[in-house]
Order: structure tokens, then C-alpha cells, then sequence
């Protein structure tokens, strides 16, 4: 038997977006080691969140909710742990950030997983592979967001392609809220793969494209970026390094939840956030290990 409490507090402060505090407290009993492994969690979940409101619509976010949750998980497959979650929400917040003057939502959630290498290792020597899949709330809902639900987790491969050569593959889908106080919902993929070159040098590449969809306006966005690295061992202690991101942002959707976009001034900050733009970033980096 276990018992867990977890504090967390953030504080954003921006100087275009909104600033935003957001107050998370678990507290959880789990009793593990039962019916051939399995482990029974019960949690309570409260949350707080509050936003200065520099949106589009002038509404600050002032939310708390209470959750009891029930969990199970069991091995299925070695390693491969799948784990089910049974709750009860309930989500307070202001009339102005419902948009509809409801100022409660209260309701079951339901939640699945799967964690773990999803291909044997000892038929697959050179994949490594984990996977998790959930379906849930967004932990803090923007405005609007009255506690939509959406398939999130994440998928991720890696193959040992040569001695010093490892490609890699993810995927991920998740509910973030935003800087203008909106819930979006990320989908991204990414590729990779890395080279040593002798016992001192690495050089990685990056490719990655990503889709938001926000929550209760007319916008999506969609992100290509590219990114080259290298990394050099001067010493036992000192170290080296130095990288290259590419990154494209084309946004869509109703013009005045974009910001000003026009030939004049394309990517200029709104309330709403950047629009279209392209970014380039150099970095150069060293370490030293004590």
C-alpha cells in the first residue's frame, strides 16, 4: 500500500497573451500486488486556474474543479501494462468563460492505457517501442471548452539501423490550453535520426509537422519544422554544441482570431497570437561536467 500527495503551482506572466496561475493538488492511495499484479488507485484531483483575459473576447478564466477517480491496471503482455480509470468531475467556472451563462459542469470521465513496448524486444532486438492512449478532458479547459473530451497519448519507435546509426519515429495528440486562453488540441509527428561519427561527434536531423485545432473559435494552425545538431567531446569534461531549427507556422481560420495578417506586417502579434510566420533559430551551446 502506498499513499501520495503531489503539489504543483505554476505562475505564466506574458507580455502580449494573457498571464495565467494555474494550482493542482493529487492526493492518491494505491494498493498494488493483487489478483496476479493488478494495482486499484483512488485519487482525488483539484484545480484551480485563473488568466488575466488578454483574448479576443476581454474574458479572464476563473476555474476550479473536484475529481474522484478509481483506477486499474494489469500487465497484459511482460511489460505491456493496460489500465482503465472511472472518474467524477465536477468544473466550476465563471458565466463570461462558458459563453452560454452555465456555470457548472458535472459528469463522468472515463479513461483507457496502454504503456509499454508494444512490440516484443526479444523478437525485435533492434525496435524499441512504447505507446500510451488515453481518452480524457482537458486538464484546464479554455473558454468555451465545457469539458470536451478527446483521444490524446503518444506512439514512439526507435530502430537501431547500424552500429552508430538510430532512426526514430513518434507520434502525439494532446489537449493543451493556450496562451489566449483557448483549449487546442495538438497533433504532431516527428522523425529523426542520429549519426556518430568517430568516439566524439554526434550530428542529428529532425523533421516534424504539427496540426492545433482550437476549441470554441474558428482556427487551426499548422507547423513543418526542421532542425540539424552537432555535438563534439573536447575533453573528458568539456563539450560542445551547436543547432539549427527551421520552423513554418500557416494558420487558418475567421481573420479576427488571427491578428493582423496582412502583406504588411504578416506574423505581427493579436490578442489571439502569431499567425503565419517562419522562424530561424541558431544556437551554440557548451558544457562543462564536474
Amino acid at each position: 500500500m502506498s499513499l501520495a500527495d503531489t503539489l504543483s503551482f505554476s505562475n505564466s506572466g506574458r507580455q502580449t497573451y494573457s498571464d495565467q496561475k494555474s494550482l493542482n493538488n493529487s492526493v492518491s492511495y494505491t494498493y498494488s500486488n493483487f489478483l496476479e499484479e493488478t494495482s486499484l488507485t483512488l485519487s482525488h484531483d483539484y484545480m484551480q486556474t485563473t488568466s488575466s483575459g488578454d483574448n479576443i473576447v476581454n474574458v479572464p478564466l476563473d476555474e476550479h474543479s473536484n475529481a474522484l477517480n478509481v483506477s486499474l491496471s494489469h500487465p497484459i503482455v511482460g511489460p505491456l501494462v493496460g489500465s482503465v480509470t472511472y472518474g467524477y468531475r465536477i468544473l466550476d467556472y465563471s458565466a463570461q468563460q462558458s459563453l452560454n451563462g452555465t456555470t457548472r459542469t458535472e459528469g463522468s470521465t472515463f479513461s483507457a492505457n496502454l504503456t509499454g513496448p508494444i512490440l516484443p524486444p526479444s523478437r525485435f532486438t533492434k525496435l524499441e517501442s512504447s505507446a500510451s492512449i488515453s481518452y480524457q478532458q482537458a486538464n484546464s479547459p479554455g473558454i468555451g471548452d465545457n469539458g470536451g473530451k478527446s483521444l490524446t497519448g503518444n506512439i514512439n519507435l526507435s530502430w537501431n539501423a547500424r552500429e552508430r546509426t538510430k532512426v526514430s519515429l513518434s507520434a502525439s495528440r494532446s489537449q493543451d490550453l493556450s496562451p489566449n486562453d483557448f483549449t487546442v488540441v495538438n497533433s504532431q509527428v516527428n522523425a529523426g535520426v542520429t549519426e556518430e561519427l568517430g568516439s566524439f561527434t554526434h550530428v542529428s536531423g529532425s523533421l516534424g509537422y504539427s496540426w492545433r485545432k482550437y476549441r470554441g473559435i474558428d482556427r487551426r494552425d499548422a507547423t513543418f519544422t526542421g532542425g540539424l545538431s552537432a555535438s563534439y567531446s573536447i575533453t573528458r569534461s568539456w563539450s560542445a554544441s551547436t543547432s539549427y531549427q527551421y520552423q513554418n507556422n500557416e494558420a487558418e481560420g475567421n481573420a479576427a482570431t488571427l491578428g493582423t495578417l496582412n502583406s504588411a506586417n504578416r506574423g505581427t502579434p493579436g490578442l489571439f497570437g502569431v499567425g503565419s510566420y517562419h522562424r530561424h533559430l541558431i544556437s551554440l551551446s557548451a558544457s562543462y561536467k564536474f
